[in-house]
């Protein structure tokens, strides 16, 4: 006789904000061989000639070109008066802040879209506009209508993981991606949450 059983139901809509945070990142990105060992080569004698990386890679002289032009495009090293190319400033700090290994990072600037559910402040995953939810009584708290920009840039600096997990696909990528600064944030438009 104790059987349970679905009573009412009630669905409503949880308050949410949609905001675009003007953001700029760095991803570590994977270096090609070739540039690894010689940044490496470089880390280890502080400064070479660049005959001797072309004779330690068995390079031609254009390729030994284009291996130093990439290297400064990325700024990795720089070349002294003497002719002696070494590691720059850029490239020994992050090489000493990841177990010695080099690494490329690089930094972008982007316009994240990020929606925040208003009652708690976090990171959400916005609905699609349905049917369904048309009609349904929303949950407005009064002092959090607009939602701070403050309050949010503080917010999605502290759950950027967060939201990593739910804007990005690829696994390589949330690990390697860093949240550098914010430089504004914009109230956007109201979203769906039910």
């Amino acid at each position: 006789m104790s059987e349970p059983r679905l009573g009412n139901l009630i669905t409503v809509l949880l308050p949410a904000r949609s905001y675009k945070i003007n953001c700029a990142l760095t991803t570590e990105k994977l270096m090609p061989g070739i540039e690894q060992f010689a940044c490496r080569l470089l880390l280890i004698f502080d400064q070479l000639y660049p005959s001797e990386l072309q004779n330690y890679f068995g390079l031609t002289d254009r390729e030994r070109e284009v291996l130093l032009d990439g290297l400064l495009a990325n700024r990795l090293i720089n070349i002294n008066p003497d002719g002696h190319i070494e590691a720059s400033s850029f490239l020994r700090k992050h090489a000493a802040s990841n177990g010695g290994k080099p690494s490329l990072v690089k930094y972008q600037e982007r316009t994240e879209e990020v929606a925040f559910d208003l009652l708690t402040l976090s990171i959400c995953k916005p609905q699609p506009n349905r049917r369904f939810t048309s009609g349904l009584p929303e949950l407005l708290p009064r002092h959090q209508i607009g939602g701070d920009a403050a309050a949010v840039t503080e917010a999605f600096s502290s759950q950027f993981r967060h939201h990593l997990l739910l804007s990005r696909n690829s696994e390589y990528e949330r690990q390697r991606t860093r949240l550098y600064k914010i430089m504004g944030c914009s109230s956007h438009e109201m979203v769906q949450l039910p």
